[in-house]
């Protein structure tokens, strides 16, 4: 069995079917390296985040803390989870892009220290492309609601442009938004569909940990303070998965990157052509 996935192999048409199954193949091989990055990286930030929020609620048993006040930025709790999330979001995107990046220039495997080597690289970078997408599609807004779905689909891969093409800035969104072409509604389709999977994926946990829960009050032995506890720590595992899961669907995204380069400059079939010329001679 090959467990070194190509060059050619990374840049080949998919259909959708083929992206996601691909993306998953390629997730499960290199389940470790992820589970390396994000366990180093991500996870500190999800449990110094849960924990902020669960001693608030703690504390302030009678606050009714929603999942607006925890997402909301006009809240002093929504303020910081933000900032956290972007954090966490910014890691993610280097650390599956750089990650695809090292494998594809011919690496067999990705060691720790690289990722600290990327994250120092390109973190400010991805910080500045992602403000300037939040600039992008917030005048878009103004203008029309529409138009806001319209640039922000067309910006969607420029973090990845900027660590796979080494772009910065304003020359990342412009190589998303050129890569995009007449493929916006693919794009549409390939950002739901992994976006779909990912929040679906981290709140069906939420079932069975409620369950359990419930009866556990029912009978008595989760009661009072120990409930609120209980539940404040349930509450924090759709986070967990959701930061876990977004590596999935940064590197369906990466992938399907890949196969609008493929699209645009057929350097994987080319590849293959001229590797069955050289077979028949």
């Amino acid at each position: 069995m090959n467990n070194h996935i190509s060059p050619f192999e990374f840049q080949k048409r998919r259909n959708l079917s083929e992206l996601f199954s691909d993306s998953l193949a390629y997730f499960r091989l290199h389940s470790k390296s992820f589970l390396l990055g994000f366990s180093v990286f991500i996870l500190p930030i999800i449990l110094i985040d849960s924990t902020i929020t669960a001693v608030y609620e703690i504390n302030n048993p009678n606050a009714e803390v929603t999942f607006l006040d925890i997402i909301r930025p006009s809240t002093p709790l929504g303020f910081i989870s933000n900032i956290l999330g972007l954090i966490s979001s910014v890691f993610s995107i280097i650390i599956v892009t750089g990650q695809v990046k090292q494998i594809r220039d011919g690496a067999d495997s990705v060691p720790l220290s690289y990722y600290f080597d990327v994250i120092h690289e390109y973190f400010w970078r991805i910080i500045g492309i992602s403000i300037l997408v939040n600039i992008a599609t917030t005048v878009s807004v103004i203008a029309f609601v529409v138009g806001a779905l319209f640039v922000g689909v067309k910006l969607s891969l420029s973090s990845i442009s900027g660590i796979l093409e080494d772009n910065r800035s304003t020359q990342a969104l412009e190589w998303s938004w050129n890569i995009t072409k007449d493929q916006w509604w693919n794009t549409c389709a390939v950002l739901i569909i992994f976006g779909t999977v990912m929040f679906l994926s981290s709140f069906l946990i939420l079932v069975p940990l409620y369950i359990v829960l419930e009866i556990g009050s029912a009978l008595g032995i989760i009661t009072g303070f120990a409930y609120v506890v209980v539940e404040t720590i349930i509450l924090q595992f759709p986070f967990l998965m959701i930061s876990f899961l977004q590596m999935f669907y940064m590197l369906g995204l990466t992938f399907y990157y890949f196969n609008l380069k493929e699209l645009k400059e057929g350097t994987g079939m080319i590849s293959k052509i001229d590797e069955l010329s050289a077979r028949d001679e």
